[in-house]
């Protein structure tokens, strides 16, 4: 009977301590920059995409955690090691030797802004010569465009883009379709009325959740992850997280 008593406390001690264990192996530690409407720690949810991510991860029971910081802190911490993964990146041949990329999330529809007062429409970027184009100072442009060598005035953040637009310091802006109507709908309203989306846009690039390659077991986290958008995708929760960000046409 003492031999039965001692193996049944050891059994209750291996299982007590193996609780926490199997725990972490069921959760994932992410970070994030913010840029709304995509992430951002005071959006709705943290963002539609992230939103996305972590009910993707709750639908293979994984507890996902996600921290905000800057976009270059972010990028070094996954490429380090440092977190599991970092939402969310383009996917470009470079980062391969960093990250494993996720099936895509949201894109990015990265096109132009014009007054509602002016005639503008292209076919091809030549057409675009004449006028001015605002860009923000360091973000990636398609190469298409640079290749272009359209003339271009350099603005340090998107809504400073936008409201130099407004005021005729020049004829167009580049900027994320998502990006700019989230600003004028919650920043600057009576933009509304004087600017608008020119279709179609210059280039569409979906976004990645990014698994660190040096992230001991990232192969099964990225695998799990693409299952569980998988299911949301299936049942419908997908397009209704996008369609409560406002991300449906």
């Amino acid at each position: 009977m003492l031999h039965r008593y001692k193996v049944l406390c050891c059994l209750h001690l291996l299982i007590t301590f193996a609780m926490p264990a199997m725990s972490e192996e069921r959760s994932v530690t992410l970070e994030s920059s913010e840029y709304p409407p995509f992430y951002g720690k005071e959006l709705l949810n943290q963002g539609v995409i992230t939103e996305i991510v972590v009910k993707a991860f709750k639908k293979v029971e994984y507890k996902a955690d996600v921290q905000f910081r800057p976009f270059a802190r972010a990028l070094s911490d996954g490429k380090d090691g440092k977190i599991d993964g970092v939402i969310a990146l383009w996917h470009t041949h470079e980062r391969e030797q960093w990250f494993a990329f996720s099936d895509p999330l949201p894109a990015n529809q990265i096109g132009f802004y014009k007054r509602k007062d002016k005639t503008i429409r292209y076919k091809t970027l030549s057409d675009l010569a004449p006028y001015r184009i605002g860009v923000v100072t360091g973000y990636a442009v398609p190469p298409r465009f640079k290749e272009a060598n359209l003339k271009t005035e350099d603005v340090s953040e998107d809504y400073k883009n936008l409201l130099k637009l407004q005021g005729n310091r020049f004829e167009l802006t580049l900027i994320d379709k998502w990006v700019a109507q989230y600003l004028i709908r919650n920043r600057y309203p009576h933009l509304e009325q004087e600017l608008e989306w020119m279709e179609p846009p210059l280039e569409i690039k979906p976004q990645y959740l990014a698994f660190s390659i040096k992230s001991q077991g990232y192969k099964q986290r990225l695998n799990d992850f693409n299952e569980g958008l998988q299911q949301l995708k299936k049942t419908g929760e997908l397009e209704a997280i996008l369609t409560k960000h406002g991300f449906s046409e």
